[in-house]
């Protein structure tokens, strides 16, 4: 049976799949740093929740393309033979996939570099007491800024001034 659904699809529809896949990516990135950083959570509960996660977009995941799959055929659409709907519909876990550039704390390090502006903590060697180091951390302050102000409400934050002139604003030591 011909379907008269016009099934042409231009280069668009790849993209959007790996823009689909990035942006879930990007998600858990994201949610992986607040869960370890923001809430503080010990590496071992980040890791069960995120293959909870895991779990439930892979259920998710399956349920949706069995549906799609059972639709398709019911049109009489042979999705098999378009790369975009075979991928969609026949890969085994979209979350693997996207995740796969922060799967370990050192990918997750590196992505968030790359991808966030992330201005990571610079060890400071303390003491060596009896052949064990002491290492202390901080986030260099005018990266961090530079970054904070290149965004434009940031800086159209910084830049208004709404205050009558008899209010102190700021506090400058000179």
């Amino acid at each position: 049976m011909q379907s008269d659904i016009d099934m042409n699809v231009d280069d668009e529809v790849g993209l959007t799949v790996c823009h689909y896949k990035d942006q879930i990516g990007k998600s858990i990135s994201f949610s992986k740093l607040k869960s370890t950083e923001m809430h503080m959570l010990p590496k071992s509960v980040a890791a069960a929740k995120f293959d909870d996660i895991h779990k439930l977009m892979d259920v998710c995941q399956s349920g949706l393309q069995s549906i799609v799959r059972t639709r398709l055929n019911a049109l009489g659409v042979d999705y098999q033979s378009h790369s975009e709907l075979r991928e969609i519909l026949d890969s085994q876990s979209f979350f693997e996939s996207a995740t796969s550039l922060c799967s370990s704390d050192h990918l997750l390090q590196k992505y968030c570099t790359e991808h966030t502006n992330l201005v990571s903590p610079v060890p400071i060697y303390v003491a060596d007491n009896e052949n064990t180091q002491l290492v202390g951390h901080y986030v260099p302050v005018l990266p961090s800024l530079v970054h904070y102000l290149q965004h434009s409400d940031v800086w159209a934050s910084y830049q208004k001034c709404d205050a009558p002139g008899n209010v102190m604003r700021d506090y400058v030591d000179g």
